[in-house]
């Protein structure tokens, strides 16, 4: 398994995101191969801005408007940007 280094301070994987948290994709890392082509045909794809809605028994994300379901081992290896909450 590939390590992902996390560059700055508001990086984090997606895995680590709780509902409510949106973020912005920074990177899908190269350990998911052919995955990735899979999440970019459903529009995760680097700079878009997610939501998550739930975190168990499965990730579900909001992208656009679109709702997509990612299996933790997926969303490990998705890199992203932790944007600021709303008040």
């Amino acid at each position: 398994m590939s390590t992902v280094e996390l560059p700055a301070e508001t990086t984090a994987r997606l895995s680590e995101l709780r509902p409510g948290d949106k973020a912005t994709v920074v990177q899908l890392a190269a350990a998911l191969d052919g995955t990735r082509s899979q999440l970019a045909d459903l529009g995760l794809s680097p700079g878009l801005e997610v939501r998550v809605l739930q975190c168990r028994p499965a990730l579900v994300i909001e992208l656009d408007c679109t709702l997509l379901a990612v299996e933790d081992s997926v969303a490990r290896h998705v890199l992203v940007d932790r944007l600021p909450p709303q008040e």
